[in-house]
């Protein structure tokens, strides 16, 4: 859980996860993100640089509302 600061922003940080074993299926994140009474948005992370990402399945993550991060290294 977390929430966000006084502009209403949150950062997460993480690693990539690796795909489903045996499926093309791009690597994500699923999100809850709720507000009070209203229905939760239930939605995905997935990564610009995950290489199951073929230009398909982005166009339709995008068509299904998912979210394209950019993957920063740590160490840059």
């Amino acid at each position: 859980y977390v929430r966000t600061d006084q502009n209403g922003l949150v950062s997460v940080q993480t690693i990539r996860p690796a795909g489903y074993p045996g499926t093309e299926l791009p690597a994500h994140i699923h999100v809850e993100i709720k507000s009070g009474d209203s229905p939760p948005l239930i939605t995905e992370i997935r990564f610009d640089n995950d290489p199951r990402l073929t230009p398909a399945m982005r166009e339709q993550s995008i068509r299904d509302g998912f979210h394209i991060c950019s993957v920063v290294s740590k160490n840059q």
